[in-house]
């Protein structure tokens, strides 16, 4: 495409239609006579719509996928610019047949360095020199210009052929989205027949309308202010996707994304977004998963995982609309089971996806990463989610629970405890699991913790576990959970009983 084949050296170029990477290559074929062979020329000054090719004051780079057949063994293939009114006369990319190989191999060089003008003359030039010798070939394809700041341009994307998924078309198989907004393109995915493309912080969406070709499709914004800054920042769910942004995690399905992670944000602030780039995203629509793996604190690889439960909700609506705190008519704050519930794992992993097995099932994979299984180096390996498996590798899963406060304010004034001092008494809870579970009290804040004494479990329970406490507080949060190796447990009820405290319903004192 606007190549001109030079009247006196433009013999031995050619069309190559086979041995090609990108729609059609190259060739120039020696003799072992003429000294130069097949040299072709294009403008540098503009393109065929007058778009300016090399601009004043800007180093250009120029790369190329070359390659040469078997019987080549002399010569030297060039490509660079050239004016004979400058004088210019780049380097640019020179390949002897000896530095070549028989299979496409991309070379990169300097093409020039800054022009403080464009000569009108100036021209991209192909050709090869140094006597190449009979039915020696020189291949080339994919040849590129850009500036060498800006090595590639982060909103275009390429689209192959119909049918056709290794044929790309340099001209009508080309989108540009957004190309001005200062975003780069980060993911892409298919819903409804509808292909989106995922830039930093918007979503744009085309479609094949049946009739053009990619260039041509029609491209559509629908938000401003979700995308995402990795490259496995978006996972398909059911008829449903989720975008991992730095303002939380939206849900779309093809209206307006919504955010499904304010009940946590004060989590989802604690990634690096520094490295952003290395968070991943991956839905388990077998079991209704959504899983986020992030950079926490000051790593730089995802260390820990955000796993969000769905399971009892059946729609993207019911996703969206459920968050695990709701608040009533009158102003009380409840939480049901169909809702949101999100988990913090600790686990490092680089990667997660969803994989296919030889015996027609599919497993949640984990890539390891850093602090590996334990705490320690990292171990290269690749983990499975297994329910029979209480252990992490051999390290103890650190698993917890914690409760609200008791009492809230509603059942203070039924069962008439007064707003100041309560004394928890006892407790039960119905619980099964093995090891041994400590239970941890909070008193009237989180920065006031008490251990208290541990319960052995056993599975299945016979009977609910008993526990006579003594703490004295306004309110009191309970956690329970298990650190060893093998050890688990599984929290069906749990009752504190409290009474006004006897001896000193107020502390009289700060």
């Amino acid at each position: 495409l606007g190549w001109t084949p030079d009247p006196v050296y433009a013999p031995g170029g050619g069309d190559e239609e086979s041995f090609v990477v990108w729609g059609a290559a190259y060739s120039i074929v020696g003799n072992g006579v003429t000294t130069i062979r097949g040299l072709i020329t294009q403008s540098a000054v503009q393109d065929t719509l007058s778009v300016p090719r090399i601009q004043p004051n800007t180093d250009y780079t120029v790369r190329a996928r070359c390659a040469r057949n078997a019987q080549l063994v002399q010569g030297t293939l060039h490509i660079h610019l050239y004016s004979p009114s400058g004088p210019i006369n780049t380097t640019g990319i020179q390949l002897t047949a000896a530095q070549l190989t028989t299979s496409y191999v991309e070379y990169t060089a300097q093409l020039t360095t800054p022009l403080a003008t464009i000569p009108s003359d100036l021209v991209l030039r192909v050709y090869a020199d140094g006597t190449p010798n009979q039915n020696g070939t020189f291949y080339v394809d994919g040849i590129e210009i850009y500036p060498t700041l800006r090595p590639v341009n982060a909103s275009l994307v390429r689209a192959s052929r119909v049918e056709d998924p290794e044929s790309y078309d340099g001209v009508n198989g080309l989108l540009s989205v957004a190309e001005n907004n200062g975003q780069a393109i980060r993911a892409a995915f298919k819903l409804r027949e509808r292909l989106y493309f995922v830039k930093e912080h918007s979503l744009f969406v085309t479609q094949d309308d049946g009739t053009n070709e990619p260039a041509l499709w029609s491209i559509a914004e629908v938000s401003r202010r979700v995308g995402t800054p990795s490259v496995r920042g978006v996972a398909v769910g059911e008829d449903w996707a989720v975008i991992a942004h730095r303002s939380g995690l939206f849900l779309f399905w093809g209206g307006a994304p919504v955010k499904i992670s304010q009940e946590i944000q004060p989590l989802w602030n604690q990634i690096n977004w520094q490295y952003g780039h290395t968070l991943w995203v991956t839905v388990d629509p077998k079991e209704r998963r959504i899983y986020v793996g992030a950079p926490f604190g000051a790593a730089t690889s995802p260390n820990k995982v955000l796993m969000l439960d769905y399971r009892d909700l059946d729609s993207a609506e019911m996703i969206a609309s459920r968050s695990p705190i709701n608040i009533t008519y009158t102003g009380r704050k409840t939480a049901t089971d169909l809702s949101r519930k999100w988990s913090p794992w600790t686990i490092a992993a680089n990667s997660c996806a969803v994989l296919e097995r030889s015996d027609g099932t599919a497993m949640v994979a984990f890539g390891g990463g850093v602090p590996g299984v334990g705490g320690g180096a990292a171990t290269g390996k690749i983990y499975r989610l297994a329910d029979g498996q209480f252990s992490d590798d051999g390290a103890a899963i650190p698993s917890y629970y914690t409760t609200h406060y008791f009492p809230e304010r509603q059942v203070e004034q039924q069962l008439e405890l007064g707003a100041h001092r309560k004394l928890f008494t006892y407790l039960t809870m119905f619980v099964e699991g093995a090891g041994s579970l400590a239970l941890t009290t909070f008193s009237d804040a989180t920065s006031v913790p008490q251990a208290q004494q541990p319960l052995p479990l056993s599975s299945p329970p016979s009977k609910d576990l008993e526990l006579p406490i003594n703490v004295s507080a306004e309110r009191v949060a309970f956690q329970v959970g298990t650190s060893a190796v093998g050890a688990w447990f599984r929290l069906q009820r749990f009752i504190p009983s409290l009474r006004v405290n006897p001896w000193s319903p107020v502390r009289g004192m700060n």
